[in-house]
């Protein structure tokens, strides 16, 4: 069984300008591991998700652009 969470998916130092910019270089992580073959889509996801309030737990603790 494949590990859920490795190494390569955790960026502790990572910056971004804003919320979205987070996103996408850790959707891009995703990607670079073949966890996420469409990205576009993916991340239209991620903004679904949360237009309905079911944001991560650590996008809340991220500033608002």
């Amino acid at each position: 069984m494949a590990d859920l969470i490795t190494a390569d998916l955790v960026d502790l130092d990572l910056t971004a300008a804003d919320r979205q910019e987070a996103t996408h270089r850790l959707a891009e992580r995703l990607q670079a591991a073949g966890r996420v073959t469409d990205l576009d889509g993916f991340l239209a996801d991620v903004r679904a998700r949360g237009s309905a309030g079911r944001w991560p737990t650590w996008w809340r603790c991220w500033p608002a652009s």
